[in-house]
Order: C-alpha cells, then structure tokens, then sequence
C-alpha cells in the first residue's frame, strides 16, 4: 500500500515512522522548500513517550531532552497556584516526563527516514477520490496516486479544508510568550506557567511592540522550564 502523508513536523514523521516499521510505502509531502530547525520547547508526556517506546525512540528522546517531576502553575510571585507531581506516573510506565527542544525532536524523528521518502516544495492545493485511490495535486503542478492519504499539515490543514469544509478555527484569546535567560535557581525538575498580570497594554499580534522580556513575560502566561542554572522561558 503506497500512503501519502502530508506534513512534515512531528506528528507527520512519527505517523511515517510507524507505517514504515510495519512495511508500508510512505511519502511525505512538505510544503516548505526547505526543513529548518523552528520552534521553542515542548513537554513529551507519558503517553507521547510510550509511543516512541513502541518505535524504539525513546532513549533518544530521553536523552535529548530534560526530566520533569512536576507541572506547576503559579501566580506572578510564582506562588503556586496548582502542581502535579509526574514522579509516580513515571515509574507507572516506565518513563520519564522529558522537556524537549522541538528541533532536537524533529532530528530524531528525521533521521530515522530516508531522505528521499520527505519532498520538499510540495504544497497541497487538492485531491479527488479515485475509485479506490486518491489523487494528489500540489502548487508545483505534480500530481500522485496513492492508495491513502493522512493530512498532518497542522492548525491551517489543507487537508481538513477539504474534507471539512465548514470547519474553522476558533480564537481563545490566549497567548504564551517565550524566551531565554540565565540565572541562579534551585535544582529542581519543573516545568511552571506563571499567571501575571500585564503591566502595561501589548499588541500580541505585534511582538515588537513588547520592548523586553519583562514586559513580555507579563502579558499573559510565562512559560519556563526550571533547573540547575538556567531558566527556559
């Protein structure tokens, strides 16, 4: 069976890993011209870990990343607000809350497939069903036949659109600024969200109109992964 997947970010290449591992023909398709290393930190949990148990990833993960012992939400004086401590759900299932830079994540997962299975400069405008098949066309005119077709092309799904054409996303009115700072902490594994206040009004359609990173971690939620040294906002 020859399956399209388009999408090449996380969840696209874990799909493909794990169709491959059970000797299916995958193609993934990538819009973007080239694969960069983009994105901030993201926590992989019990259940995402378990996964890459399956695929035999998960050392690496492991290894790439930083142990977590608890998720904290605090309030501005980083009192806490509420806490879960991971360490049992640790032993549970044998593995280990790991925060994770999302590139280093992405190399794992590219690495385990071979260069010619990604294409690159393949943006999917729309497919037809096809008796059993489904036929593919992208922006750069090339078309293909595939037996299956999994949309991984993220919150904008070319995909979804198609399929679901009445669908729309839906605005919480939330945001998460994110940066990075050194300093003297306790060597503690967490991962916090501190509730602040903001100090004064900041467009969070316009970063640049937030002149630091005080200011820009007053604005809604301030993320950070705390221990030994270093704090990652």
């Amino acid at each position: 069976m020859n399956i399209a997947i388009v999408g090449a970010g996380i969840g696209g290449l874990t799909t493909a890993i794990a169709l491959r591992k059970k000797g299916f023909n995958i193609t993934v398709f990538e819009q973007a011209l080239e694969i960069k290393a983009v994105g901030a930190g993201i926590i992989m949990a019990h259940n995402a870990n378990q996964v890459f148990q399956h695929l035999g990833l998960y050392e690496q993960v492991r290894d790439a990343g930083h142990p977590l012992t608890e998720l904290i939400i605090a309030n501005e004086k980083q009192q806490t607000i509420s806490a879960v401590h991971v360490a049992g759900f640790n032993k549970q299932y044998n593995t280990v809350t790991t925060a994770i830079r999302r590139s280093a994540l992405h190399h794992i997962l590219m690495a385990q497939l071979q260069s010619e299975i990604i294409r690159t400069g393949h943006q999917l405008t729309s497919f037809t069903q096809r008796d059993h098949k489904v036929e593919i066309r992208f922006s750069n005119n090339e078309t293909g036949l595939f037996d299956l077709l999994i949309g991984a092309d993220g919150i904008n799904s070319a995909v979804r659109k198609q399929l679901f054409p009445g669908s729309a996303t839906r605005n919480v009115h939330q945001a998460c600024w994110r940066g990075l700072c050194t300093t003297a902490v306790a060597n503690t594994n967490a991962s916090q969200l501190i509730k602040t206040k903001p100090a004064r009004p900041c467009n969070t359609q316009k970063p640049s109109s937030c002149t630091s990173l005080k200011t820009l971690a007053t604005q809604r939620w301030a993320h950070y992964i705390r221990h030994a040294g270093t704090i990652h906002f």
